[in-house]
């Protein structure tokens, strides 16, 4: 049910910071409901991002591997909900919504994997520029977070979102709503943002560094062609709380030659935004009679063609704030990003909730039922089925005597999906089902009995047992598969590295190795290298696909008992047999 109205913008996040529950200043009115929220934190491809923390308040939980959160059952302010979403390597990606009571609203989080867009000294003037955006750093103008002065190389890390891209939507922080400097709440219509980082060292994890009290650095963004006839020619800058999640007016910056030019005095997001005096509204959409629900919802202002977006709720509301006095634009989205219907509402010059909204819809619709099968155990409130078609991802919430009943919209009707049941708290998932889009389909039962498939490398050698995961017991380590494919008519190469670092400060192991996974041979060759003890081993072992939750893995396993010595000094002479496993998903 998140809704956020106005154009695109530039934020503030810093990473390191935390949300901690304060009273909110008198400019942010409060009306506390008892509700939900479910969401997804994807990267910029849509990918699923797992074990990123997400924080409300006072508490964080982690996604699971589809990306999926819930905090259920939790007060919520129906003025505007923010919440936060942060995983190594990644700019903290942050959402505001508007809950009411008793429901569970929807939002999705992409977070920015920014560019390491230049290295710079800090002893001269330097000019960085990227994605046609400027910045120009004086000399001597940086300090470390402690505040004394850094001498140095300072790696920046930046990246520029379209304020006409309708992916910006879900990467800017927060919503489009503001504070100006007179402490009236606003709504924003964004020409540009930008987000930088500075640090010391090669990621965005090492020391952050800052701009010295009494420095500024000039900053000049580019207006896209389709916005330069509507701007101003002078502009506020706006500056992302995210301890309050909400825009803060912070200076102003000048039109040049199609450009907007400013000063700022820190990093990390900033935006070029046009105030509007705001009001909350409110509605209903419905679809031959049944709740239009997790359906993306676009408001345009006509008069300058700012835009502001967000999802149903299961109940098919929408809340969020628009600019007052002026007509808008109401768009509908599908799952990959199509228009399925557009109407004009508007003006309003006070808070409105509108009367329900039945909408004739010509697009492809299909409706799932089914159950779900708890295999002896109590599911969590935070069991939710999964569809996936194609490269996108629909998940939806099941009621308390475990039935699932829901309408979705596809984008076209000859590509198949599949429905996955997961309860991720008990780290269970059904076996994936595959349908045919149709206008009816019986699901039947997902049974939840299956163990929540996890990456890994499991070793046991000498007595010991060397399990390397991906899971949310270890989420302070840190551990990656990557490989490289080459496909042949009936067999793939895959040349695999598997990378684990028990610590940030410890070195990480790498275990390279490949293998032909023949289609169908349930018994191949496989040789995998232990480099901490010293050996490879080598032999015959069970190698398959597995399918669950819509992605597809490929797992090995047995016991190994050709030993070839690749380092005498380490290497152990009992060690004569390797007993493995490994399991990884594949990826695009």
């Amino acid at each position: 049910m998140l809704f956020m109205v106005a154009a695109l913008a530039m934020q503030s996040c810093r990473k390191d910071s935390d949300i901690i529950d304060v009273s909110p200043p008198a400019y942010l009115p409060v009306e506390n409901v008892n509700a939900s929220v479910m969401g997804v934190v994807v990267k910029e491809n849509g990918a699923p991002i797992s074990y990123a923390s997400v924080t409300h308040l006072n508490k964080t939980i982690k996604t699971d591997v589809n990306g999926v959160f819930r905090f259920n059952n939790r007060t919520m302010n129906s003025r505007g909900t923010f919440i936060t979403a942060e995983k190594d390597g990644y700019i903290v990606g942050s959402r505001k919504f508007y809950p009411q009571q008793g429901t569970i609203s929807r939002v999705k989080i992409e977070l920015i994997d920014p560019v390491n867009v230049a290295v710079i000294n800090s002893s001269e003037d330097q000019v960085v520029t990227f994605q046609d955006v400027e910045l120009r750093f004086p000399k001597d103008c940086f300090a470390s977070a402690n505040e004394s002065i850094f001498d140095g190389n300072v790696r920046v890390f930046a990246s520029y979102l379209d304020p006409t891209s309708l992916s910006t939507l879900d990467r800017m922080p927060g919503d489009l709503t503001g504070v100006d400097v007179l402490e009236n709440q606003v709504v924003l219509s964004t020409f540009g943002m930008i987000t930088v980082e500075l640090r010391k060292g090669y990621s965005l994890e090492s020391e952050e560094v800052i701009i010295r009290d009494g420095y500024k650095v000039d900053i000049s963004i580019p207006i896209p062609e389709a916005l330069v006839g509507n701007a101003p020619s002078q502009i506020p800058l706006w500056h992302f709380d995210e301890s309050l999640g909400i825009w803060k007016e912070e200076g102003t910056a000048n039109l040049v030659n199609g450009k907007y030019e400013g000063k700022v005095s820190h990093f990390s997001f900033w935006n070029c935004d046009d105030p509007y005096d705001l009001i909350q509204l409110s509605g209903t959409l419905l679809s031959n009679g049944a709740p239009l629900h997790n359906t993306r919802v676009n408001m345009t202002v006509i008069e300058d063609g700012s835009v502001g977006s967000g999802y149903t709720d299961e109940k098919g509301n929408f809340t969020g704030k628009v600019p007052k006095g002026l007509e808008l634009t109401f768009e509908l989205y599908n799952l990959c990003g199509e228009i399925i219907h557009v109407g004009n509402i508007g003006p309003f010059d006070e808070d409105t909730v509108l009367d329900p909204m039945e909408l004739f819809l010509s697009i492809s619709n299909s409706n799932l039922a089914g159950h779900i099968n708890a295999c002896g155990i109590e599911l969590s409130n935070s069991t939710y089925v999964m569809v996936s078609h194609g490269s996108y991802n629909y998940f939806f919430d099941v009621t308390e005597d475990l039935v699932f009943d829901a309408e979705l919209r596809f984008c076209s009707d000859d590509v198949e999906f599949e429905v996955t049941a997961v309860d991720p708290e008990n780290e269970r998932a059904s076996q994936s089902k595959r349908f045919e889009p149709k206008e009816l389909i019986d699901v039947g039962e997902l049974a939840l009995c299956e163990d929540f498939i996890v990456e890994h490398l499991n070793y046991i050698y000498g007595g010991n047992n060397f399990l390397y995961e991906v899971d949310p017991t270890y989420i302070d380590s840190s551990t990656a598969f990557s490989y490289w494919k080459q496909d042949f008519t009936d067999s793939t190469d895959y040349y695999v590295i598997f990378r684990t670092q028990t610590l940030p400060t410890s070195e990480p192991i790498r275990y390279e190795f490949d293998f032909t996974y023949i289609e169908g041979e349930p018994l191949q060759h496989i040789e995998m290298p232990v480099p901490e003890a010293g050996f490879n081993a080598s032999g015959i072992a069970t190698v398959d696909k597995l399918e669950q939750g819509g992605e597809t893995y490929i797992q090995a396993y047995g016991v190994l008992d050709v030993i070839e010595v690749t380092d005498p000094l380490i290497y152990n002479s009992s060690h004569t047999s390797l007993d493995f496993s490994f399991l990884f998903k594949l990826r695009e």
